[in-house]
This record gives C-alpha cells, structure tokens and sequence, in this order.
C-alpha cells in the first residue's frame, strides 16, 4: 500500500504497466483502492491508456471488482459509464459476472437455476449522461448513446429491461395511452362540432345566394338571414361577399 511521490500505489503500477496478473495477487491480498495525486485510481489508469486485460482483472475480480466499479474520480464519474464508451469488451465481462447458471445441473433439470445480480445497471447515484438522455436508467441510456447493440442485448440488460417494465413501465405505458386517448376524443368532439356548424353556415350561405337571385330576377327585396350561433365575423364575411 506505500505510494510513491506521485502518489502511485503498486496496484496502479500494475494498472499503469498492464500487468494484470500482479492486479489480481494485489486485489486478493486486499491492498487499498486509493488515488494518486492526479486524483486517478488504478483502474482510471487502465482506461485512459486502454490496457484492457488488467481493466478487465480489476472490474471482474470475484471479491474486488464491486468495489473497484464504485471509484468514483474527476476523470471518471462513472466507472462503468467509461467502460460503455471506451471498452465495450470489458463492460461485457462485466455484464457477464451478473449472471451466476447452476454449474451442476443440465439446463433442462427441474434443478437448473439462474440468478441475475443487477448491480452494475443499476448504479444512478454518480452514474450520469450529462444531460444527454435519461436519468432513469443511465447505464442503459448510455449504451444507446455510444450505440452499445451487443451491451444492449445481453442477456443481463434485456433481463434488467423486462423487470423495470414489469415493475413500473407498462403501467406508465398503459396511463399514456389513456390519456392519448381522451386528449384524441376531445379533438375529435370539437373538430366535428366545427364542421358541423360550417357545414350548417355555408349551407344557409348558399341557399340564400340562390334566394337572392331570384329575388333580383322578380325585382323583389331579400332579407339577410340569420346565422343561428354564428358570431359576427361570419355575417361580415357574408356581407363581403355580397359586395
């Protein structure tokens, strides 16, 4: 755990040198998970020179990787977020260690079971998209924004998907639709009132137009008529169109 004037551990010496066997003995023989004085941890130093195998050591170690996932830096907010955008492979494995099969039994045994730890998906404390989509499921939104299909498919994030929209998402689905719905027959209601009544207007409209000239043609004077619940902006056009 000594560090150098830099503040460097030997974890970050091995995550500076990809050295990720050295990552795994030091992990396992709980060294500290510390920053060095540019404020990076060992696995910021990973990403940023894209050393994928020792990545990979300290964000799937069996006891570790957890703890590893939650350093949180100025270089990376979000440690999985980092890995979405510069290391997909890695993120992978990290899907991966979410998804524990029965090692003993066939997968048609009554036996067989499958468990699903959603912990890496559903980090939204530090895990942000800076604006750029959901706050919700950030971790999903960022695999959207940096065009993850493989991460988006995997059997964990599709599994994670199935119970966020069991749980809340088709019951905020289904009130949409509802409301679609009645906002749908309101308009509806008051577009056919309108063409009702222009319909009704200009059908008036035009009788009297035939009236009128056959009142010209016996030399006879015609009324206006009566626009029953029309307001005066459409007898004026009526007027206007007399002239």
């Amino acid at each position: 755990n000594e560090a150098d004037n830099n503040g460097n551990t030997p974890l970050h010496g091995a995550a500076m040198n990809n050295q990720p066997k050295v990552a795994e003995i030091l992990l396992s023989q709980r060294c500290h998970l510390t920053y060095n004085k540019d404020g990076c941890s060992a696995i910021d130093l990973a990403i940023m020179n894209k050393y994928k195998e020792v990545a990979c050591i300290l964000v799937t170690h069996t006891n570790r990787g957890e703890e590893v996932l939650n350093l949180t830096s100025g270089k990376y907010p979000c440690i999985m977020e980092a890995l979405i955008a510069k290391m997909p492979g890695v993120a992978k494995a990290v899907l991966d260690t979410g998804i524990k099969k029965c090692p003993t039994e066939k997968t048609d045994s009554p036996a067989y079971y499958v468990e699903y730890d959603f912990k890496c998906l559903s980090k939204s404390e530090d895990c942000s998209t800076k604006g750029k989509g959901s706050a919700y499921l950030p971790i999903l939104d960022d695999m959207v924004i940096h065009e993850r299909v493989g991460l988006l498919s995997h059997e964990l994030s599709l599994k994670y998907m199935a119970m966020k929209w069991n749980a809340y998402g088709k019951y905020f689905q289904f009130a949409n639709l509802i409301f679609y719905l009645i906002y749908l027959l309101i308009v509806t209601s008051v577009a056919t009132n309108e063409i009702e009544r222009d319909f009704k207007f200009y059908a008036r409209f035009k009788w009297f137009n035939e009236s009128e000239e056959t009142c010209v043609e016996n030399n006879e004077s015609c009324e206006e008529p009566t626009f029953v619940g029309r307001g005066e902006r459409e007898l004026q056009a009526f007027r206007e169109y007399r002239k």
